[in-house]
């Protein structure tokens, strides 16, 4: 049986402060790190890092805000926070690839790929929000 990686924040520990820690991950360094998340040479590992671990939800948060699709498809944060930290809570650590931290590299790729101008122009949201859970999962 695999270990699983231990969090700091686990699902079952967010409460009503969560808005107020989606907040708060938009500032100072992390800001900074979600800044390049359109550039190619992103690095998840720096992102991981300045996230205490918690990558792909923050990640993922981010890219939905900036997609607008929160707000097309009327989604709440906490819930999508809570669904990308579950995700992310099933990979194991143990495995040196295969892990959170390279799902956050797939999934910020594939930020870049629908960024190409001759993709962005034919998706709809729905589109591009399967592209991106399909790059998480």
């Amino acid at each position: 049986m695999h270990k699983r990686r231990r969090k700091r924040l686990t699902t079952r520990s967010l409460s009503q402060d969560t808005p107020a820690l989606l907040d708060d991950i938009h500032h100072g360094v992390v800001q900074c790190v979600l800044d390049r998340v359109w550039q190619w040479p992103f690095n998840a590992f720096t992102l991981d890092n300045v996230t205490g671990g918690r990558s792909l939800p923050v990640l993922c948060v981010h890219l939905f805000h900036w997609y607008g699709l929160m707000e097309h498809f009327s989604l709440d944060a906490v819930r999508v926070w809570k669904l990308f930290s579950l995700v992310e809570e099933g990979y194991h650590s143990t495995n040196p690839y295969h892990n959170s931290i390279h799902a956050t590299d797939v999934t910020q790729a594939m930020h870049c790929f629908l960024q190409e101008e001759k993709i962005r122009q034919h998706l709809t949201p729905l589109e591009i929000m399967s592209s991106l859970i399909a790059a998480v999962t």
